[in-house]
């Protein structure tokens, strides 16, 4: 993988002058960080959405270009207005805040409510079908979770459980501070409860993606704090 992607740079480095491989921005669905070279792009499939269809060139830069039926549709200046509306019907705990979720909305989907993961999880909060199915048992995933609103309140439905469940199975849960309870549940969210529980609640233990993962809601919580 790696050889034949240097093979394809290098001609198009003959087609559109000399191209530095550090200059390269390789870029994933579920990331807008670059990588820093091309060792980085990895041909562990895990990495990518199986909707990229192909690589794009264009003055120096790959960008992996999303294709399959346009997929992700124009971003929704909406959701803002969607968290509204279904904060005013729930109670979540102070560190699950409007701006965590728009924030989780962000990491999961850059907000493409036609987002497609790995997996098959879908929509703005990329939602599994066993996930979905744990919380909502009237609406059918195959039919409603590309709904963008309907997607946000099931995947609020969601944190909720994982909350639950972390305050049942956590040993330690009261003595947690709020943001250490809000990491938790979104690791919790990433890898699935079972796997943080086998890892016996150790962050230090989680993938390194689920980190990144992560890092991308923290650093993004005054951001979209609306």
């Amino acid at each position: 993988m790696k050889k034949s992607l240097f093979g394809l740079l290098l001609l198009v480095g003959s087609v559109f002058g000399s191209t530095n491989i550090s200059d390269i921005d390789v870029f994933r669905l579920h990331s807008i960080k670059p990588f820093e070279n091309v060792s980085d792009f990895k041909s562990d499939r895990t990495f990518f959405n199986p909707y990229i269809e192909r690589l794009r060139v264009r003055n120096n830069h790959t960008n992996v270009i999303l294709e399959e039926n346009e997929i992700l549709e124009e971003k929704l200046p909406e959701i803002e207005g969607y968290i509204n509306s279904i904060f005013n019907e729930i109670d979540l705990p102070d560190y699950l805040s409007k701006g965590f979720i728009r924030s989780q909305i962000w990491a999961e989907s850059r907000d493409y409510s036609n987002a497609v993961g790995n997996d098959g999880e879908r929509g703005l909060m990329q939602l599994s079908f066993g996930a979905w199915n744990q919380v909502e048992k009237e609406e059918d995933f195959y039919e409603m979770a590309f709904d963008p609103k309907k997607n946000i309140d099931v995947g609020i439905k969601y944190d909720l459980w994982v909350n639950d469940y972390l305050e049942k199975w956590h040993s330690d849960w009261n003595n947690q501070s709020p943001s250490e309870k809000r990491k938790l549940l979104v690791a919790g969210y990433n890898i699935g409860v079972g796997r943080l529980k086998e890892l016996e609640w150790n962050m230090e233990e989680i993938p390194a993606r689920t980190k990144l993962y992560l890092s991308w809601i923290e650093e993004n919580l005054e951001r979209f704090n609306f």
